[in-house]
């Protein structure tokens, strides 16, 4: 079936009221006398009645392009949101009074898809109660921590067909998400200028993939979800077999491993504009779009950091993470004009450190002006605040002066 008339299907199959030529034109874009036409010819193959409806025989054609299931990747560490990320996996984090993977599990469901694959790592206790909330299945990542996306994409590989890729820290202002899918495709949007950050596509004129690159200068890049249809499936699923547990690919996002066989593998760009998917990559980013994310989190982080120097939310900022890892994760941040260091204990500190004692000799050494830097530290959760040192060692120097 060519593009055409699968996209005028599936888009008579997802209405439920009666529409006219020109209505059908205006949503998908296509001329009145191009409408008119596919019309007729869908009429004459009996694929469509008279009312725009599809008959058995239309659903029957449409059957191979079906949205079998999606995967969502929720696994990771996200690093780059703490501190919130200290206590919530990105995805779990509430956005607009809505949490971000609720509402693209939400979204999926209403576009028809009912099998729903959630793999989980980090924090994965926290997503239990998806299963029983929405009926999704859960999938563990026990490698989480030292690999990257293609591991999460090889624990769930079973599950691999008509198959949407998404990420759980994805938001989508609109449902963008259908029961059929013509081909498969990656989204992406018009970045402007240099970005060493960002991987680009080169297509050709329908849209076919046949290179990427990195950096990207004035090109399309990957942004949002991906769909992988049977024929990709296919060959793409022995592939990430044939790289997981290589050394040296512990780094690699499952588009690595793609793009390294783009011209064996086919997939097509799906242009979508900036505001159809937003990732959020910072936390300023996310305040920008949502200024009270702060208060619809509740985040024990920023209630210590508040109670100790006795401020508001509001005044903390310029958060900026300056160690991350399994022992000990720590942040610099602003409050009232002075920086702060802020120390959280990782997953695994409490076997590795005593903090009674340890917070019995940052007193000592404070007591002693040894390093005057502590400003409070927790000796039963192991949490700190620190005054930032070479800032606190300059103020002293002037005060000496």
């Amino acid at each position: 079936m060519d593009k055409e008339k699968f996209e005028i299907l599936r888009y008579l199959s997802e209405q439920h009221r009666r529409i006219t030529q020109t209505q059908i034109a205006e949503d998908t874009g296509y001329a009145t006398e191009s409408v008119s036409t596919l019309l007729s010819q869908l009429q004459a193959e009996a694929l469509i009645n008279d009312a725009y409806q599809l008959t058995e025989k239309g659903y029957e054609i449409m059957e191979p392009y079906r949205v079998k299931n999606a995967v969502i990747l929720a696994a990771g560490m996200s690093t780059r949101f703490i501190p919130v990320s200290y206590e919530l996996p990105k995805g779990l984090i509430s956005v607009k009074g809505e949490v971000m993977i609720e509402r693209q599990i939400r979204q999926l469901k209403e576009a028809g898809i009912q099998e729903i694959i959630v793999v989980v790592g980090y924090m994965m206790e926290k997503f239990f109660y998806l299963r029983s909330k929405y009926n999704v299945k859960l999938v563990v990542n026990n490698e989480f921590a030292t690999k990257n996306t293609h591991s999460s994409v090889y624990v769930a590989r079973d599950y691999l067909s008509n198959t949407y890729i998404l990420c759980s820290d994805n938001y989508y202002p609109q449902n963008m998400f259908h029961q059929y899918e013509y081909r498969a495709f990656y989204c992406s949007v018009f970045l402007a200028g240099t970005s060493y950050v960002e991987r680009a596509f080169s297509y050709d004129e329908d849209g076919l993939i046949y290179d990427t690159n990195k950096p990207s200068h004035d090109q399309w890049i990957m942004y949002g979800h991906a769909y992988y249809d049977h024929a990709f499936t296919e060959k793409f699923r022995p592939l990430l077999e044939s790289y997981f547990g290589r050394q040296g690919v512990e780094g690699m996002y499952w588009e690595n491993v793609w793009a390294e066989h783009v011209k064996e593998i086919p997939m097509w760009i799906q242009k979508c504009e900036p505001t159809d998917i937003l990732e959020f990559d910072s936390m300023d980013e996310l305040q920008a779009f949502d200024p009270d994310y702060i208060y619809n989190n509740r985040v024990h982080v920023f209630e210590n950091i508040c109670r100790i120097l006795c401020c508001e939310i509001t005044d903390i900022g310029e958060m900026t993470v300056i160690k991350k890892g399994l022992n000990n994760q720590s942040f610099k941040f602003k409050v009232n004009g002075e920086y702060y260091i802020y120390r959280h204990p990782g997953i695994n500190a409490s076997g590795v450190i005593d903090r009674k004692k340890e917070a019995t000799n940052l007193r000592a050494a404070k007591k002693l002006k040894i390093d005057e830097t502590l400003v409070y530290i927790d000796e039963e959760e192991g949490w700190k605040i620190s005054k930032e040192a070479y800032r606190y060692a300059g103020k002293e120097a002037e005060n000496t002066a």
